[in-house]
């Protein structure tokens, strides 16, 4: 080939890359403005995957490019109207990447950089022999989303804009195994799952009726405080027994339900490896009431949440015009009902009962109201849009929370009588509370609240790329004292109230995994990064003879800080993560910042804040958490009987 030939080749083939990466979308009679797009994955392993980018300009244009492979890797250039400008980018097993920009006259340049699906990983094996399981499906939602290995490893990606509640592993021979998911959208190693020979279930059912019903199995867990679905089978008019085969060992709750409302019947069971559990169901039908009165007078159309305490089961039900129920019921036993009505109580009222046979329940509402304002402690003009919360001491402590409306106003009814406080808070204030007793024959009280201004902290909470954090939990306390739970709002920031010159800590726990700790003081603003969730702890709780020890709780200290109980008790609500064993005497904490962890076992929930003020002695557990897979022991002696 001659030269000549040669370099016209060589131009030629540049002029088609070039055109490639240049895209026009200009605008008749309309300028045009260059705009350079540079794309990218926190995931290289998986990308590039089939791109879509569209675009939409303040004059209602919009264009819908697909992009090609090379365009995904080496960027594209885009000619287009000036104005504002959101782009939305769409690539497989990433989450959308959205961008505005504002063009001008000068060429622009925009990194966009998306991130890839959280992936769900781990290992199924036989808990009989430790050997690992191959060809296990694992299933969210009755679909099967992975299929385990030679090596019974599976993983899977979840889209956290639908986040899986639970995945369920089957293989055949062992029973089926429910795991609930972390809420933390993060990838997710769910460690050693372990398939043990299921037991069996036989019901037979007593019934008179020939409808059709349902059959429930849930599962009981110490650390939900709901039983969780398992498996649900219809029972055919004609038929008087159901089973279940494949069923795990544990604890479980079965609920026959009717056609109608009341017609339900929970009886509790345990199922024991390759055993069969057999129970009677007998649906005997009892005609019973519910009726509501407030003030001797019927309440209509109020709400009833009934819960069946032996059943474990529960209905809503509601009142009609006479503040009447009636209703069929199978289950006899104590009963609980929550009773709420939005024209005439503004805070629910609950009560219990027994029911055993043809009986009616008159839920009687007292006339106990505790009326109230929220002022100014300095001009006395009130203070709108305050929160304002209840807390009544007594046999069975309860609470609940409102808002003041824009005069200040705010009424809790029907209340209990008993040791009151009232907390009430609002942006610019220092928080403030009352106290007083609320007698047996009192009707109502009437409370004024005086907050006085506060110094304000804006406190934002930034990602490791520098980007906010939306709903992250931010709790702040003096000593162990909880003086305030907020959100993040759409840009990151919550706005703290504090007294001058005080310092407060501040723990920030975002829904998708990590913490951090910190102070805030003097300064009005305060910004926080989230370290990345790298690191895994399992304890394994054990007696001295490698028995697994259920149940046990742990009071943590992160880098010798010690986390309050109220921190812990927003991990389990933010991200799903409750520190307790579990029946394998297994303690996980999972998406955690590397840092150095020290763990005090405690019997209960109950014990944690008072273990809390005593973590001088040196912790059973020290571990120096890594990138990855932590694992230590918490070993008891056992007792002996004399």
């Amino acid at each position: 080939m001659s030269r000549i030939a040669l370099v016209a080749t060589v131009l030629l083939a540049l002029s088609t890359r070039a055109a490639e990466h240049e895209v026009m979308l200009c605008v008749e009679r309309l300028p045009c403005v260059s705009l350079k797009l540079r794309f990218s994955s926190n995931d290289p392993a998986r990308w590039p995957q089939p791109t879509v980018l569209s675009l939409h300009d303040e004059a209602s244009h919009a264009w819908r490019i697909p992009l090609t492979q090379s365009q995904v890797k080496l960027g594209v250039v885009l000619q287009v109207p000036p104005g504002e400008l959101e782009m939305i980018v769409e690539s497989e097993r990433h989450r959308h990447a959205i961008r505005k920009v504002k063009l001008i006259d000068k060429p622009i340049d925009v990194a966009l950089a998306l991130e890839a699906f959280p992936r769900i990983n781990g290992r199924v094996l036989s808990k009989t022999s430790n050997e690992p399981l191959a060809g296990a499906a694992i299933s969210v939602n009755e679909t099967v989303v992975a299929i385990s290995d030679g090596e019974g490893r599976f993983v899977f990606d979840a889209n956290p804009d639908d986040w899986p509640e639970s995945v369920s592993v089957a293989a055949g021979g062992y029973a089926t195994k429910k795991l609930m998911l972390p809420r933390a959208r993060a990838n997710t190693d769910l460690l050693d799952i372990a398939l043990s020979v299921g037991g069996i279930i036989h019901v037979a059912i007593e019934r008179a009726d020939a409808g059709t019903l349902r059959a429930d199995l849930l599962q009981r867990q110490q650390d939900m405080p709901q039983p969780v679905p398992v498996t649900s089978k219809q029972i055919a008019a004609d038929k008087t027994a159901v089973a279940f085969d494949d069923v795990e060992a544990g604890d479980y709750v079965l609920v026959i339900l009717g056609r109608s409302p009341g017609l339900r019947y929970g009886k509790k069971l345990t199922v024991r490896a390759a055993e069969e559990t057999s129970l009677t169901v007998p649906l005997q039908t009892q005609r019973r009431s519910l009726r509501v009165e407030l003030r001797d007078e019927p309440l209509a159309n109020c709400k009833i949440r009934l819960s069946s305490t032996e059943g474990l089961w529960q209905e809503e039900l509601q009142t009609d015009a006479q503040g009447l129920v009636e209703l069929a019921m199978w289950q006899s036993g104590r009963f609980h009902a929550v009773v709420t009505s939005e024209d005439k109580l503004t805070s629910p009222y609950i009560d219990d009962a027994e029911l055993t046979g043809d009986d009616e329940w008159v839920i009687r509402i007292p006339a106990r109201e505790v009326r109230g304002r929220v002022v100014d402690a300095s001009s006395g003009k009130p203070v709108p849009n305050a929160n304002v919360a209840l807390e009544v001491k007594g046999r069975t402590p309860y609470g609940f929370a409102t808002k003041a409306d824009e005069s200040g106003a705010f009424s809790f009814n029907p209340v209990r009588p008993g040791d009151h406080t009232i907390f009430a808070a609002a942006d610019g204030y220092r928080h403030d509370q009352i106290r007083y007793s609320f007698a047996e024959g009192q009707e109502f009280v009437d409370v004024t609240i005086r907050l006085r201004p506060a110094n304000e902290v804006r406190v934002s909470v930034r990602d490791a790329a520098g980007q906010p954090v939306v709903d992250a939990a931010v709790l702040d306390f003096t000593g162990f004292t909880l003086t305030g739970q907020r959100f993040t709002d759409a840009n990151g920031e919550v706005v703290i109230p504090i007294e001058p010159n005080q310092v407060r800590d501040v723990y920030i726990i975002p829904r998708d995994g990590s913490f951090v700790i910190g102070t805030i003081g003097t300064a009005k603003q305060a910004t926080f990064k989230i370290p990345p969730p790298q690191a895994t702890i399992v304890v394994r709780s054990l007696r001295d003879k490698k028995e697994p020890i259920p149940e046990v709780w742990v009071v943590m200290r992160y880098n010798g800080v010690a986390l309050p109980f109220e921190v812990q008790q927003m991990f389990a609500q933010q991200q799903g993560a409750t520190p307790v064993s579990g029946p394998d005497g297994r303690i996980v904490l999972r998406h955690l910042p590397l840092g150095v962890y020290e763990l005090w076992p405690v019997g209960s929930p109950a014990e944690v804040r008072a273990t809390m003020r005593g973590l001088g002695r040196k912790a059973p557990v020290r571990v120096v958490a890594q990138p990855g897979l932590n694992e230590a022991v918490l070993t008891f002696a056992s007792t002996v009987d004399p």
